[in-house]
């Protein structure tokens, strides 16, 4: 039968105090069964040996604000513009990642909350997808005016949705009408666009994408395998939704155990390589900042993108019959 304890019932519980790490135990990501389907990066990371680093992972944070400051309020072009905006939102969001940790130094000591830090986890990844789309990416003129037109008609359109929910009476509704349908218009006139099927013209103008590029398109060309951007991403989003899978694993993770821990490794890990990525990347939009980036982050990236475009086959035959393989 079920224990009733609250330390039983969910990995939310009082921190029982000192961790004791077991290395030698299989991680327990799906609940109750002990399946080996999700690519542990934790797993990737030890490969190298790397593993979890927490100090490294509040360097790569510290860093990230370095550029957030350095960069603020620079007057420039559109996407530049919204990078330093994007950059500020994953500064703002790893920051709250440390409070979650429990082998950070600002750990709040008294809750093991996974779906929270998955859910931050999945917002950075989001974040970054859309740093690569808005900024990063080289091209053309007429690209970038299509992203930039259909990135504030979509602003506007979901600005729209809101009000005639929530405010149908609202004085604002049709001057913001009219916002949205002046960008409809120049989007349908853009020569990018009409190059588009049907199809995905109309899903568009209907307001249904903001982006003409998948996220795991975004990542995959960033250097990201994308089998384990999907498997990532899917792992978090069931942890920020109330999923079957995400409750199951919440029921079966205890706070204090070492399994939980390497589930906070895992989610840890997966954030730290997008952060030195973000780092990498908008140091590309601000050339000038790459002076700015220490040696020690620099070899952090290197060490990044040689996990997260790793070959997942050839990993699971050379960690064959280890325990901690994936």
């Amino acid at each position: 039968g079920r224990r009733n304890d609250l330390t039983a019932l969910t990995p939310f519980a009082a921190c029982p105090g000192a961790l004791r790490r077991n290395k030698a135990a299989s991680p327990k990501w799906l609940g109750v069964r002990r399946l080996r389907l999700l690519p542990s990066i934790h797993s990737l990371g030890a490969a190298l040996g790397i593993g979890v680093k927490i100090e490294r992972y509040e360097a790569l944070i510290h860093e990230l604000l370095g550029l957030s400051a350095h960069t603020d309020g620079r007057m420039g072009s559109w996407h530049h513009c919204e990078a330093t905006t994007i950059l500020s939102k994953i500064c703002l969001t790893s920051l709250s990642t440390l409070l979650l940790i429990p082998s950070s130094r600002t750990f709040n000591g008294k809750v093991w909350d996974i779906s929270t830090l998955a859910a931050l986890s999945r917002s950075i990844t989001e974040s970054y997808a859309a740093l690569r789309y808005i900024a990063v990416e080289r091209i053309s003129d007429d690209e970038r005016d299509l992203r930039r037109i259909l990135w504030e008609f979509h602003r506007e359109a979901d600005r729209l949705r809101m009000l005639q929910a929530t405010v149908p009476d609202s004085p604002g509704i049709p001057q913001v009408t009219a916002n949205r349908d002046v960008l409809r218009a120049r989007l349908t006139q853009n020569q990018v666009f009409l190059g588009f099927r049907q199809k995905f013209q109309e899903r568009l103008l209907e307001g249904e994408d903001n982006t003409t590029k998948s996220r795991i398109d975004l990542c995959k060309d960033a250097g990201i395998n994308p089998n384990l951007f999907r498997g990532m991403y899917k792992y978090l989003s069931c942890y920020a939704h109330p999923s079957p899978f995400g409750l199951s694993s919440l029921y079966h993770h205890k706070a204090g155990e070492s399994e939980t821990l390497d589930l906070i490794d895992l989610i840890t890990n997966w954030t730290s390589g997008l952060i030195a990525f973000s780092i990498r990347d908008f140091a590309e939009v601000f050339p000038d900042q790459k002076e700015q980036i220490t040696k020690s982050t620099w070899d952090d990236i290197g060490e990044w993108q040689t996990i997260l475009t790793w070959n997942f086959q050839g990993l699971r035959d050379m960690n064959h019959g280890n325990p901690q393989g994936v």
